[in-house]
């Protein structure tokens, strides 16, 4: 049952009375007004608890013949039967409070350690959950403590404000060896933009890439965080320019030695250089941080008379055969027979310039009885 426009004047008309009326000084308070009209009519008695809970019954609110000041909102409404002077009577109240209120509380800070800052923002008698702000890189919203008042129905609520600091471990030494140090350095919450919380450009953070020569700057991590920030970690790697490596080799015909230098500003030019039995290369290793590493590889022959002699015999001849390796010049080539002696030379020319020299001779040996041959036919024989 709805109520009446007779209901409505009724109540209207009425000159209520205070039965209690209590102001809050704080905001989060929800105070109240309750006033009363003795003798209603029961039979209207629906209709006018019904029109108590409509807005409108506040719209123009009174009390001891005074107009309220404020805005109120109906809270409740009941009728019951109270003793006078000894005699009873129906008696019908009104309850009011104040309306939802605009804006919210003192904003304070809850946390301010060494990575958040953490604010709380109250609201009180708010007609509903207001939705949290949309976040920003390094700043979240949450809504937390919401309570309906069951009475009025009128929330209250806090707003979380959850502000991440740009903070670093600093520059950290991670490696120093005899080629290179290698340092890092993480920082955490960095916002869009490579900015820091306060909004400036984020203060030593490295530019990856090779800069100036010798130097390489990693990005070996960047995460993103739930907050929309970043966190960055860095590795930086410095050369050290030295002589890295000395190899020396020898053998009975060549010495040779590698030395490269590590992390050299320039390249060499790379070359194979053949003078006088040496050959010498060069060449370079780009490393990728704006340095080279340098080999210079340089080969020397060492002469050798009778480095390779070879002796055959057979039943008519002997042999001998001697090579001299890595010589300064060849020999004539040529071949000579004289007195059942066949001599040859001959020269191989090597990378490095040098020849090896090579001499057979081969000397024939007097056999007697060496060969000899039968043979019988039908009609002879011989030898």
């Amino acid at each position: 049952m709805s109520y009446t426009e007779q209901n409505k004047a009724w109540c209207l008309n009425q000159k209520w009375k205070a039965a209690r009326w209590e102001t809050l000084k704080y905001t989060f308070g929800e105070g109240a007004l309750v006033r009363y009209v003795d003798e209603p009519a029961l039979a209207d008695m629906e209709g006018l608890v019904e029109f108590l809970l409509d807005a409108e019954s506040c719209a123009n609110l009174k009390v001891n013949e005074k107009r309220v000041h404020g805005t109120y909102v109906p809270a409740a409404a009941w009728w019951e039967t109270v003793t006078v002077r000894g005699a009873e009577r129906v008696r019908l109240y009104h309850e009011c409070v104040p309306a939802d209120a605009a804006g919210s509380g003192t904003a304070y800070v809850t946390e301010n350690g060494c990575t958040y800052t953490v604010t709380m923002t109250p609201y009180f008698r708010q007609a509903a959950v207001a939705a949290p702000p949309a976040g920003t890189s390094g700043v979240s919203y949450r809504i937390t403590g919401e309570r309906a008042d069951p009475r009025t129905g009128l929330w209250m609520f806090t707003l979380e404000k959850r502000e991440q600091k740009t903070t670093t471990t600093g520059v950290v030494t991670v490696r120093d060896d005899a080629f290179a140090t290698v340092t890092e350095q993480t920082f955490y919450g960095v916002r869009t933009g490579n900015t820091d919380h306060t909004g400036a450009a984020v203060a030593g953070l490295w530019t990856a890439g090779v800069s100036p020569a010798g130097t390489l700057v990693e990005n070996v991590q960047v995460r993103k965080n739930e907050n929309c920030t970043t966190d960055v970690t860095q590795r930086k790697t410095v050369a050290k320019a030295r002589e890295a490596t000395v190899e020396r080799v020898q053998t009975k015909f060549e010495t040779g030695v590698t030395i490269t230098l590590r992390n050299q500003a320039a390249a060499v030019n790379a070359f194979v250089a053949v003078a006088g039995g040496v050959i010498t290369r060069r060449s370079s290793k780009d490393n990728g941080d704006g340095t080279f590493d340098n080999t210079e590889t340089v080969t020397t022959a060492v002469a050798a008379s009778d480095a390779v002699i070879e002796r055959y015999q057979t039943a008519f001849e002997t042999g001998v055969t001697i090579t001299n390796r890595n010589q300064a010049a060849a020999v004539n080539a040529f071949v000579a027979v004289a007195g059942g002696v066949i001599t040859r030379r001959s020269s191989k020319e090597n990378d490095d310039g040098t020849f090896d020299n090579t001499e057979t001779v081969t000397t024939a040996a007097a056999a007697a009885n060496a060969t000899v041959e039968r043979y019988r036919t039908l009609y002879e024989e011989g030898v």
